[in-house]
């Protein structure tokens, strides 16, 4: 718990709430609120929670996708602060205002028994110090009280990281990346990460998950890009 009188981590003013955050910047941040249901990506808000044209003709290996923000401005700055800066403060923002969005996606359905951060290679983790998907399910956790398996699949192939790769090259770069280590049965799952951006990583690990026998695996994430 932060101290309610405290400094707003984006425009450095005083703010009164529990999150280290303003309510004015709360209120400006990219929210996701016009979406495909399968992937995420922005929709009209006529056409929101319905199916893009894109997945339609490109199924996934999950079922539902989806994000608290876009991956803009704000969001992408606190984003790369926690990945490659260490401000773990920021898996506490984002973890906190992707956790207030999970009743509005779930309304009329059943939510998924477990959370599955997605896991990084150990030598990407040692390397980094921790791994922002597993900081960011522990404030989940914490406000949600859904439990979340870290120990269920493990990533078991030193990939590349996707950003540095063409388009072409990211699926093969993940082919046999993960693999089940764990013999719990789940039947509906959610994958944790903090950007979805061509959901190569995503699907590769839902795919592993559903030839584990999985019936639903859902993909929760920070930000979803935009489709270029």
């Amino acid at each position: 718990m932060f101290n309610l009188r405290s400094m707003c981590h984006l425009c450095h003013l005083s703010c009164e709430t529990s999150l280290p955050i303003c309510e004015q910047c709360i209120a400006i941040l990219p929210w996701n609120t016009s979406y495909c249901i399968k992937c995420a990506a922005f929709l009209p808000p006529e056409l929101s929670r319905k199916t893009c044209g894109h997945c339609l003709s490109h199924p996934w290996h999950f079922d539902y996708c989806y994000a608290a923000f876009s991956y803009e401005k704000y969001i992408r700055k606190m984003v790369a602060q926690l990945k490659f800066h260490n401000q773990l403060i920021n898996a506490h923002i984002l973890g906190t205002l992707l956790a207030r969005q999970i009743p509005h996606w779930y309304q009329d359905n059943p939510l998924p028994e477990v959370l599955l951060p997605v896991p990084l290679h150990s030598s990407r983790t040692r390397k980094r110090g921790f791994n922002q998907a597993l900081e960011i399910a522990k404030v989940i956790k914490k406000i949600t009280k859904m439990p979340f398996d870290y120990h269920f699949c493990k990533r078991i192939k030193k990939t590349k990281p996707q950003t540095t790769l063409h388009k072409n090259q990211r699926k093969s770069n993940l082919i046999n990346a993960f693999a089940v280590a764990s013999l719990k049965q789940y039947q509906h799952v959610a994958i944790l990460d903090d950007v979805f951006t061509t959901g190569d990583t995503v699907n590769t690990l839902a795919a592993t998950l559903k030839r584990s026998g999985i019936q639903q695996v859902d993909v929760w994430c920070v930000a979803r890009a935009r489709l270029r």
